[in-house]
């Protein structure tokens, strides 16, 4: 059969003119494709589907694994049986990794003493910014602090602290005027410094100011000295199982992406039981936990 007869019988069958057929002949793969498209388009979903339990399936053994190390690691830490008592302000690294301490963390003590801070009471320790409290409640009982220390040291030097000592600011509470009177800290810097602060919820550490855009370390090393952090402080908490992605990227440790496979984990998931199942997501780096676990809470 010819073309123009198959057209002919097509315009004969439907009653249909020339140009109306030339119209529907055009029309007719856009009806087969738009015919056999479902099927199509359920195939691929349920192909997308399967990859999807396949990689939460991936996700959950990534995170099995990881429990497994953790494990690992609390299990290799000394028991109560090498516990022994010590002076935070005497002890050696090496005693405070028999001790338990990470050595990161011991290092961190270390560098808080050679900048001249000390440990009057035994809830200082907490002031150290990776500190964490389980470690801090098992050497508590270790931990000594002869009485009348800092009073002693006074009494030896036979006069009074001199009119020039140097004040010392809770870094929580300080405001502008006061931060620019420190040496290096003009009123930009100044107002970093608070900006940032509300920006975070507070600081948990002296340490942070490490992180001020514009602050030199030399000055940072300097007013240190100058700066605490009230060891009862509670900054302002991030509920994990509440808030949105918008809401937790606004936090300075928590990137976008970051706050999106939060989410995401979320809702695959369920909600967060606490605050180290942030752990198991794959996206947020073990440096990020650290740093944003006392902003985090689940309730």
């Amino acid at each position: 059969m010819t073309g123009m007869g198959f057209r002919k019988q097509i315009g004969n069958f439907f009653g249909f003119t020339r140009a109306q057929v030339n119209a529907f002949l055009l029309l007719l793969p856009l009806i087969i494709l738009f015919i056999f498209s479902e099927p199509l388009y359920r195939r691929m979903t349920r192909s997308a589907e399967i990859g999807s339990i396949e990689k939460s399936k991936l996700d959950s053994l990534v995170a099995h694994f990881r429990i497994q190390a953790e494990s690992k690691e609390e299990e290799n830490l000394p028991i109560a049986d090498s516990l022994f008592r010590f002076d935070p302000n005497l002890v050696t690294h090496s005693e405070l990794v028999k001790l338990g301490f990470p050595s990161r963390l011991a290092n961190q003590l270390i560098n808080y003493r050679d900048k001249g801070g000390r440990f009057r009471k035994p809830e200082d320790l907490l002031k150290l910014y990776t500190m964490d409290t389980g470690l801090y409640v098992r050497l508590l009982p270790y931990v000594i602090l002869p009485e009348g220390q800092e009073r002693g040291l006074l009494n030896n030097a036979m006069r009074p602290l001199p009119q020039t000592s140097v004040p010392v600011f809770d870094l929580n509470q300080v405001d502008t005027l006061q931060l620019q009177a420190l040496k290096g800290i003009g009123p930009v810097l100044a107002r970093r410094i608070v900006k940032y602060r509300d920006a975070l919820g507070g600081f948990v550490s002296t340490d942070q100011l490490y992180e001020v855009y514009g602050l030199d370390s030399v000055v940072v090393n300097r007013v240190n000295r100058q700066m605490t952090v009230d060891a009862h402080f509670k900054p302002i908490l991030l509920n994990i199982n509440e808030m949105s992605e918008a809401q937790l990227a606004a936090h300075p440790y928590l990137s976008r992406a970051v706050a999106r496979a939060i989410v995401t984990y979320r809702f695959q998931h369920g909600r967060f039981r606490t605050i180290a199942d942030l752990a198991k997501v794959q996206l947020v780096p073990p440096e990020v936990y650290l740093k944003v676990k006392p902003y985090l809470t689940v309730d």
